[in-house]
């Protein structure tokens, strides 16, 4: 293959791999937003606060018990999530944070690990499949 067949290979088969994908699909997801949460436990259960701009929506599940609780959580706002942490707070967690009208793209179950590890994004709660 001489060098100007492989720069148009490369062109025409590679580069769309490597470029952003279009702005429609881009609008198909958002990143999570764990990070502007804060976690805390308030008169024995776990709760979290909604630091963020935007409301958002909190799932968590403590993994002994495999109980979950969901809330669409304003900004400034705290959600009680009646999950009972001890004292010692060692209880193990797992929780997701989503825009609200989204949920996350891994499936939101005791072994996902891809909730677990913070590596999933937020996509449309009515996309198929979800």
């Amino acid at each position: 293959m001489t060098r100007l067949a492989r720069t148009l290979y490369a062109l025409v088969f590679c580069a769309p791999a490597i470029a952003p994908p279009p702005l429609a699909a881009q609008e198909r997801w958002q990143p999570h937003m764990e990070a502007c949460i804060h976690l805390g436990i308030t008169d024995g259960m776990l709760t979290t606060f909604n630091q963020c701009d935007a409301p958002v929506t909190v799932m968590i599940m403590t993994l002994d018990t495999q109980q979950v609780a969901q809330s669409d959580v304003a900004p400034g706002a705290r959600f009680n999530s009646q999950l009972a942490m001890p004292p010692d707070a060692n209880r193990p967690i797992m929780y997701s944070v989503c825009p609200v009208g989204f949920v996350p793209s891994a499936p939101f179950t005791f072994q996902s690990d891809a909730i677990m590890k913070s590596l999933y994004n937020c996509v449309p709660n009515g996309r198929p499949g979800v």
